[in-house]
């Protein structure tokens, strides 16, 4: 029977096992106690902690029978609410004109419109390239409202300049779920006539409940998923990689192979490959950004009603505070306490990565009394800290020449795959990984079998599915 290794529990990645382990043997490798990669559920006094925002909804059917197969009747139908904290005011989203106009003033309002209609007749006039984000935002949204409201956040979670950033980075994030780019009339439209209620299927203990079900069927299929357990090196010959040396504390195994499916970061990957020089610059030059998730335990039973709140301000490090109780109430089982999420994102150089738990509990009380959630840190009863590095992959201006050769040299092996965000590096939503993990599948199961009609999925060609939910700049 073929022998399939998957590298990485990441949705993708379990996705690819479940669909192999109904016909062939798989191993998954995961070197965290836990399944689901960024999307696995931590527990806190009893509160469940995602790391991630919003539910689940997809286009696509064949992803659709995937994920009803895994969730089963223990998930729910949940509408989306959400705050944008901007200027010390909360914007409500999906935007209504009057709360926009209340909070922006007519100032702001009257150059966001000005700056806008000037760069529009300048695109009539002329055809401008767009080279970086910061030439795609602009151009779509007018250069004030850009520098007001879309850069200060896009540089506070990316850590670094608009300018630096890919305008296929910009195009992404700011798609709309008809698959057309966003544009601030667009926008505009949408919120005062177009504003339709928002709903995801969202598990009612949070994320890792799925991906625990998926472990399951893998290992009752009579496949194996080991946990705390790592890929050390990867061993090849003739363009084939033969066996992966893989460490679970100090229990070094080889596992001999026919086919690897890694849904591991391209620079982790190239490592165990032992590539070339050359290769692994070109790795080292694909850049992630860390997320650090703190969750605090308050008591009180009601703060606010919207499930994330999105934070663009420069006087504090949060990016966003997801409410798990509104997501779920099974999520915070005592209905008197509060459990929210504060998710920071940095680089492995930054201070806060290297911060300990407590001083990091500490600076997210403190970011709440700043932003005037809470009156004082009284409130907080205990928190608890999670860490993800190579969270978000991240194009720059100069990503796509590294990322060109480091895909040709994975190409160059027969039996490798690579899935997911940070086996693709990009940037997608959760049903684009489930996809690719899923398509996969299907390349080794019909070469296997030698299907006559079947044409092998590209998976670096695999487009992001556009979401049938509409939500801000999320991450």
């Amino acid at each position: 029977m073929s022998h399939t290794v998957v590298m990485g529990a990441s949705p993708a990645g379990l996705t690819t096992a479940y669909e192999l382990a109904k016909q062939q043997n798989v191993t998954v490798l995961e070197a965290n106690n836990a399944v689901g990669g960024l999307f696995r559920t931590e527990t806190h006094e009893g509160c469940s902690i995602d790391s991630v925002d919003g539910g689940f909804s997809t286009q696509d059917e064949s992803v659709q029978r995937l994920w009803d197969e895994w969730v089963g009747e223990e998930s729910m139908e949940v509408e989306v609410r959400s705050l944008i904290h901007f200027h010390q005011r909360l914007f409500k989203y999906p935007l209504s004109a009057t709360n926009a106009i209340k909070h922006l003033g007519p100032i702001n309002i009257a150059l966001t419109g000005a700056s806008y209609l000037r760069s529009w007749i300048e695109q009539q006039q002329t055809t401008t390239e767009e080279h970086n984000s910061e030439d795609w935002v602009s151009k779509r949204f007018g250069p004030y409202f850009n520098r007001l409201a879309l850069r200060p956040y896009f540089e506070k979670v990316w850590g670094m300049p608009s300018e630096q950033l890919a305008p296929s980075h910009a195009h992404l994030l700011l798609t709309s779920h008809s698959g057309k780019d966003n544009t601030l009339v667009r926008s505009l439209i949408d919120a005062v006539i177009n504003r339709p209620t928002k709903t995801v299927t969202y598990p009612a203990t949070g994320f890792g409940q799925i991906w625990n079900n998926c472990k399951t069927s893998i290992e009752q299929a009579g496949s194996t998923c080991k946990l705390n357990t790592q890929a050390i090196k990867l061993e090849h010959n003739n363009n084939r990689i033969t066996q992966v040396i893989a460490s679970a504390g100090e229990n070094i195994q080889t596992i001999p192979i026919d086919h690897l499916v890694s849904s591991l970061s391209l620079t982790e990957l190239i490592t165990y490959l032992g590539a070339p020089d050359k290769i692994k610059n070109a790795a080292q030059n694909l850049h992630y950004r860390h997320q650090i998730q703190v969750a605090l335990v308050l008591d009180v039973a009601e703060l606010f009603d919207e499930q994330s709140i999105y934070i663009n301000q420069p006087q504090v490090l949060v990016s966003r505070i997801q409410n798990f109780k509104n997501w779920s109430a099974k999520a915070v089982p005592n209905s008197s306490k509060t459990c929210l999420g504060l998710t920071y994102f940095c680089d492995e150089t930054d201070v806060i990565w290297e911060m300990e738990p407590f001083d990091l509990v500490r600076l997210a009380s403190q970011e709440l009394v700043t932003l005037g959630l809470i009156e004082n840190t009284s409130l907080i009863e205990s928190g608890r800290v999670v860490h993800q590095p190579s969270a978000l992959p991240i194009h720059t201006t100069q990503t796509h020449r590294h990322l060109a050769m480091v895909q040709n040299y994975l190409e160059g092996f027969k039996n490798l795959q690579t899935v997911g965000r940070q086996g693709l590096h990009r940037y997608a939503q959760l049903d684009s990984d489930l996809l690719s993990g899923r398509r996969a599948a299907e390349n080794i199961l019909y070469s296997r079998f030698e299907h006559p009609t079947y044409t092998r999925h590209n998976l670096w060609e695999v487009p992001s599915l556009p979401s049938t939910v509409e939500t801000p700049i999320t991450f």
